[in-house]
């Protein structure tokens, strides 16, 4: 998280709202700080409020407040007025919606909190630091989640620093789990970006920490960062054990089918990631042969853990038409992944999908299908994955694509942690690209949301060879252009495939832009024009765009379906969460 805001505990409230807003001089709110585009040079902004003499906060009267930035949002409501600070901000553009809602009654057999928005205030504002912070954070394990950890019974804890001198000074980041009676820390460099944390069964709590060369810790507020979640010891899969549900139902030893569609899925490491690629897939299956181009079969491709494994035999029912083949998340990413990682001297970013966020680089060697799509998992199918599977087979036919992507909406360069954008060229349309949909191209590189590929044509081009030799042509060229000793990627394999495709963009074909109807450009464009979604000049100049198109996948990215404020497009999430799989278990 960009930030942490002074004071506040989140309170997780579903606002199942529109944003009609009633304004009224009753019940205005008065911004005192920030004021509209004021400048600040520190890292720390008052957010200062008043309300109408005689208002006052109450259960029935809340208060919620929405911060947005280039990478990221954060929200809470409160029901005290107090004196809060926007604490820890980078250098940017931040947006803040303050609204007033009330709290309508809800009827005796309905759990949910539904509110209406009675009045609503914005300020927009920059923080320009002469000097940034050094910060550590703590990306993965987030908090509270549930960690399915095998027989190692450690954790590879993943983490981002900022304004880190490890190189200059000797500073290193120390990590340690505090849960443990005795908590031992380790230190690595910085620049690791991991490191492994012993952990036990139930509560943990991991604690981050940049120390000097003499073990110092260094002074500043964001150079700790704590992290608690839960861990669950995973048993060996594919075996029965006393107390648990392992035993490996009959259909995931289904044989493959002829004729049909390929998705493939990767979920791993925690609870909350198996549970978030549920309602995808329930998503993807309650939308299945609604498209009007039949019904084909389905060969589910899921490359999970241990935990994973336990977790979708135990959920998933027999399902018509439907072939469920597992593959070892260990197999077929982790050792793949670190030799690509050895081979060109990178170290594993500190997103927090780990070495999984890398996988889609080696599921050409592994995956039993000639074609394939690979689909993230924090998404929701709202048409037909066949219609999907068509317009890649138009692709293919008219182009000379080996993948195909949806296209960023924004330049693939500009979302990269503490990158500038100096130097990168934006990706060429060509005659062999194929534009799908009323946006056309704007160049900026392809989103991982959905990838697919086509392994005959992957062949043919010499697939494993061409993209290492391309690649090390653009690790070349910004070096010697553009002065970067060491080139890395930042967003995972979604970096490599744009540095690649940046020289290369005949192998890559774009899929319209309603198949990754994009969540955060939705954010972003809000954020830098006022709280209009038609966009503006600001949204222009950083090459912004919002797909106009109806979605048929809405991509949520990082995890936004869970903002505390409840809007209609988080909300469809909720809904595909609550189908009950039974439901699914239907007959053709």
């Amino acid at each position: 998280m960009k930030y942490l805001i002074e004071y506040v505990s989140l309170i997780a409230i579903l606002l199942f709202c529109t944003d009609n807003v009633i304004g009224t001089s009753e019940y205005g709110i008065l911004v005192r700080s920030p004021i509209e585009g004021s400048i600040h040079s520190s890292p720390s902004v008052p957010l200062t409020l008043e309300l109408p003499q005689g208002v006052e906060l109450s259960e029935k009267l809340m208060l919620c407040i929405d911060v947005s930035w280039g990478l990221g949002e954060q929200n809470f409501c409160k029901a005290k007025l107090e004196s809060w600070a926007l604490r820890g901000l980078d250098s940017g553009y931040y947006n803040v919606r303050v609204t007033l809602h009330e709290v309508l009654k809800a009827s005796a057999d309905d759990t949910s909190v539904k509110t209406r928005v009675i009045a609503e205030e914005r300020r927009g504002f920059h923080v320009i630091l002469e000097r940034e912070e050094e910060k550590v954070q703590i990306t993965w394990p987030r908090g509270r989640e549930t960690v399915s950890v095998g027989e190692g019974r450690e954790v590879e804890v993943s983490f981002r620093t900022q304004a880190f001198k490890g190189a200059i000074d000797g500073v290193k980041v120390c990590l340690g789990n505090v849960a443990l009676a005795e908590a031992e820390y380790g230190c690595v460099d910085g620049g690791e970006h991991k490191a492994a944390v012993r952990v036990m069964e139930g509560w943990n709590e991991v604690q981050a920490i940049l120390v000097d060369g003499e073990g110092r810790r260094r002074s500043g507020e964001w150079t700790s960062h704590n992290s608690g979640f839960w861990v669950s010891f995973s048993g060996k899969a594919g075996k029965e054990k006393e107390g648990s549900f392992l035993v490996e139902p009959s259909h995931s030893k289904c044989d493959l089918q002829k004729g049909a569609i390929n998705p493939v899925v990767i979920s791993c490491r925690s609870r909350e990631r198996y549970e978030e690629a549920e309602v995808m897939l329930k998503s993807l299956f309650m939308n299945w042969g609604r498209g009007g181009q039949g019904r084909p079969p389905i060969n589910l491709h899921l490359v999970v853990d241990e935990g994973g494994l336990s977790h979708f035999q135990r959920v998933i029912p027999s399902i018509p038409n439907v072939c469920v083949r597992y593959y070892d998340f260990h197999n077929v990413c982790e050792g793949s992944v670190q030799g690509i990682l050895d081979e060109f001297q990178f170290r594993q970013s500190g997103h927090y999908s780990g070495k999984a966020g890398y996988c889609r680089l080696a599921l050409s060697d592994h995956i039993e299908a000639d074609r394939f799509i690979a689909i993230e998992t924090d998404q929701i199918f709202l048409h037909d994955v066949t219609a999907l599977f068509g317009e890649f087979d138009e692709i293919l036919k008219e182009t000379k694509a080996a993948v195909v992507a949806p296209e960023m909406y924004m330049p693939w360069f500009s979302g990269r942690p503490g990158d500038g954008n100096e130097g990168y060229e934006l990706i060429d349309s060509n005659a062999n690209n194929h534009l799908r949909g009323e946006e056309g191209w704007h160049g900026n590189g392809y989103i991982g949301g959905i990838m697919a590929f086509d392994k005959r044509r992957m062949i043919e081009v010499g697939w494993n060879a061409l993209w290492r030799r391309t690649l090390r042509e653009f690790i070349e060229i910004r070096k010697s252009m553009h002065g970067e000793e060491k080139w890395e990627p930042r967003l995972n394999d979604q970096d490599i495939y744009n540095a690649i495709f940046t020289l290369a963009p005949n192998l890559a074909g774009n899929f319209g832009c309603s198949w990754n109807w994009q969540y955060h450009a939705y954010m972003n464009v809000r954020r830098l024009c006022e709280g209009e979604w038609e966009g503006c000049n600001d949204a222009d100049k950083e090459n912004m765009f919002l797909c106009k198109e109806r979605p048929n996948v809405l991509h949520f990215m990082a995890g936004s379906y869970r903002q505390n404020e409840r809007k209609f497009l988080s909300s469809m999430w909720d809904g595909f969460e609550g189908i009950q799989w039974e439901a699914l278990a239907f007959t053709t």
